[in-house]
């Protein structure tokens, strides 16, 4: 019986910042994660892409590990050449991985995630200041 390993390195696409490569747990019955993959990941309160650079048996922070929600290819679309190549570039031209696999990356597979606020019943009083102001916009939109 083989062991899969159940640690997934995922950078973000496009890059947050100057992050690294942010490890995050695979669930068992998640199927196949794979180096090459991009998998739909949690980042704060919000989703984002990755690309899974590499797996693991440990992290070196086990009890901040978030689950990958789910994993958007069935076959990895970068093989092992391209995966080092990417990070080749990254060295060589002193960029976060996330720039190299997001330079790689075409452009239709690359996905957008944006926030989207809706207003929820009428608060129960008139808010002031920025929140106000949100409030006015989005009654304003019709959200």
């Amino acid at each position: 019986m083989s062991h899969s390993p159940s640690i997934a390195r995922v950078v973000l696409v496009p890059p947050q910042g100057r992050l690294g490569a942010l490890d995050y747990r695979v669930p068992s019955d998640l199927g196949v994660v794979a180096p090459g993959t991009r998998g739909l990941v949690p980042l704060g309160s919000r989703r984002s892409m990755g690309m899974v650079t590499a797996l693991a048996d440990a992290s070196e922070h086990p009890e901040r590990l978030r689950d990958v929600i789910t994993v958007l290819d069935e076959t990895p679309l970068f093989d092992a050449e391209l995966l080092e190549l990417v990070t080749w570039m990254a060295d060589y031209y002193l960029a976060p991985l996330g720039e190299a696999v997001t330079t790689a990356l075409p452009g239709a597979l690359r996905v957008e995630t944006e926030r989207v606020a809706s207003l929820v019943g009428d608060p129960e009083s008139e808010p002031i200041g920025a929140e106000g102001r949100v409030v006015s916009l989005l009654r304003a939109e019709g959200s």
